[in-house]
């Protein structure tokens, strides 16, 4: 063998267990980032109360955008990571959970539910309120199950 034969083979090694070690981390870290997005989803009336104590205003205001930036960024952050199940070459290989396509569709819906103008929310809004709970049971009491 060559040099540049040893060089390619352990070149090719590492960038292929890189990378599945990036998918194993990002998979691993995603029911930590849907309890999160559960969490916020479901603390918005305790936000609701807090503002209601608020005496300043602006105090007020600045809160209730935070709570929604913060909210939405983990959302999306969430839905781009769990796009890592819709990718059939590292699917194939990998041991991932049976339910993370379900789940990442499932969060979907709530973030299409953020973008979309009020006037339009309103006939959907008892479903976004349902797919949080969905994906929670999906992920959290199904991630055993392996393929």
């Amino acid at each position: 063998m060559k040099p540049e034969d040893i060089t390619n083979a352990i070149t090719n090694a590492l960038v292929q267990g890189g990378a599945q070690w990036l998918v194993a981390t990002i998979v691993a870290f995603l029911p930590v980032l849907w309890t999160m997005t559960l969490m916020m989803h479901l603390g918005r009336p305790y936000v609701l109360r807090t503002l209601r104590r608020c005496g300043l205003r602006l105090g007020a205001d600045i809160w209730w955008m935070s709570y929604l930036l913060i909210r939405d960024a983990v959302l999306l952050i969430t839905f781009a990571l769990s796009w890592v199940f819709f990718a059939p070459n590292l699917v194939v290989n990998s041991a991932l959970p049976i339910t993370g396509p379900l789940a990442a569709l499932s969060i979907a819906g709530p973030g299409r539910q953020t973008l979309t103008p009020r006037r339009r929310r309103c006939r959907r809004l008892s479903l976004g309120h349902r797919l949080p709970g969905i994906r929670s049971i999906t992920v959290l009491w199904c991630t055993g199950l392996r393929r």
